[in-house]
């Protein structure tokens, strides 16, 4: 105990003279940042925090001095600020007293260590000392009143895990009861330790945007990647004059969404509402037809005021193409009539889903007698998003 407040300098000093025995008030600690004890950043992110501090009881006039250590099982933690306004700026050296290093706390080891400072509860004045020479504050982290003592900020780590700021350490002393400030000095007490919080930090993987492949000759299949908030999704044929619609809202058994004319009827949906039957999205429509190059923009902007990030890219398989071979042949013939049977092992629905004009997302008669006019060398009939 001596050792440690020896390496305090001043803080020590008015910590060991001006201390009696421990009284019953604790101080009660917890990091948090955005008010939280838990958030989720991305990897490289820049983290705030904030260390509040209220003492447990009223029978007291507030913190003379509080000292905490701050580690962060991410790495190295830079130092903390020093405060910009009252009461904490009473803490910090003119007006206070803090370790040599000063109030962001002294870098060891990656630790910060001996955080924050003591008021001026020994009276000095300029003419014995260069600090602390402040004014006492009264009052400071009161029940019902938690005092922020110290913020700072640090880089979250690259790789996803789940990472703890912790406190540890902590050493208070609260202005006695009844100390108007006339006596020689302000007698103190010793705080307990009550109550400490230490802020979580999950560390997630960096999104992933949507993609998109084909599905079929009349299916689009989107990856819905990780993004964490609301997205729309454009729908482009990539040719000259070529259709640009917005995706609806997935509906059925089979997670089918069918591109819409007004873009008021755009589905803007989270992940989990995207990818409620898994994370696969399967679209179709009149839009979507055979050997049609197609660019897919995530619009993570809001219903009219789109922001369209980088397109992706693909093209539809040739017309009666079932297994993306690039042939119609009498193996897709079979695939559909697979499908008639319900049985999709070698081929998907969505690349048997061959008719109408709509798909109805049934492999029927219709879709074998497609493939059959396929085979015969007969083009698809139906209208091009391509002028």
């Amino acid at each position: 105990m001596i050792h440690r407040w020896r390496q305090l300098g001043m803080a020590g000093l008015l910590f060991a003279i001006s201390s009696s025995i421990v009284g019953a008030t604790d101080l009660n600690v917890a990091v948090t940042s955005g008010g939280g004890a838990v958030i989720n950043v991305s990897p490289g992110a820049s983290v705030n925090y904030a260390v509040t501090g209220e003492l447990s009881d009223a029978l007291n006039e507030g913190l003379a001095l509080v000292l905490f250590d701050l580690t962060f099982s991410g790495g190295p933690l830079p130092q903390a600020d020093s405060p910009t306004s009252s009461p904490m700026t009473n803490f910090d050296r003119p007006a206070g007293a803090t370790n040599p290093a000063g109030y962001g706390g002294t870098m060891v080891g990656g630790a910060l260590v001996q955080v924050c400072g003591a008021q001026n509860t020994i009276k000095n004045d300029i003419a014995n000392a260069a600090f602390p020479v402040g004014m006492v504050m009264t009052g400071v982290a009161s029940p019902g009143s938690p005092q922020v003592l110290v913020t700072g900020s640090f880089t979250a780590p690259m790789t996803p895990a789940a990472y703890t700021l912790n406190v540890s350490n902590v050493a208070a002393s609260v202005i006695r009861d009844g100390e108007d400030g006339m006596g020689a000095f302000w007698a103190v007490d010793l705080a307990g330790v009550g109550s400490i919080g230490n802020l979580t930090i999950n560390v997630a993987s960096a999104p992933t945007d949507p993609t998109v492949d084909p599905a079929g000759s009349r299916y689009l299949a989107i990856n819905l990647g990780n993004r964490t908030n609301a997205f729309a999704l454009l729908v482009t044929a990539d040719c000259p004059g070529g259709v640009s619609k917005y995706v609806g809202t997935p509906t059925g058994v089979n997670h089918v969404a069918r591109l819409v004319s007004n873009p008021n009827d755009a589905a803007y949906l989270t992940p989990s509402q995207w990818n409620a039957a898994g994370n696969t999205l399967y679209v179709t429509g009149p839009d979507i037809t055979p050997s049609t190059p197609y660019k897919l923009e995530t619009d993570i902007g809001t219903p009219g005021s789109p922001s369209l990030l980088p397109p992706e890219t693909t093209t539809t398989w040739n017309w009666g193409d079932s297994n993306g071979d690039n042939n119609t042949d009498v193996g897709d013939i079979l695939c559909g009539l697979d499908g008639f049977s319900g049985v999709f092992t070698a081929c998907t629905l969505y690349a048997v889903d061959l008719s109408p004009t709509n798909p109805d997302e049934n492999a029927d008669v219709g879709d074998i007698l497609a493939f059959l006019d396929a085979f015969a060398g007969v083009p698809y009939g139906g209208p091009s998003p391509c002028p």
